[in-house]
């Protein structure tokens, strides 16, 4: 038998498709938050990639490149004292 690969971009999983129609959502109300006043566009875009990055790589980069930002900063802070 041949395996079956999921389509790339959403999870086969149903509770991963649930996280992924909730990250790609919250993204979403964001861009509308930018321009809505209502909204908070930016609060939202983030909660989106916090959503997503357990599952897509563009949420894990996004991930890497803050958790090195935060220990360069720390790193900085120290020298600093």
């Amino acid at each position: 038998m041949t395996e079956v690969t999921p389509p790339r971009g959403r999870p086969a999983h149903p509770i991963g498709f649930v996280r992924w129609l909730t990250g790609w959502a919250l993204i979403a109300l964001g861009v509308l938050g930018l321009f809505l006043p209502v909204l908070q566009g930016v609060a939202l875009i983030l909660a989106g990639v916090a959503v997503l990055g357990r599952d897509s790589a563009a949420g894990r980069t996004v991930r890497n490149w803050r958790s090195a930002y935060l220990h360069w900063r720390r790193q900085r802070r120290r020298r600093l004292r």
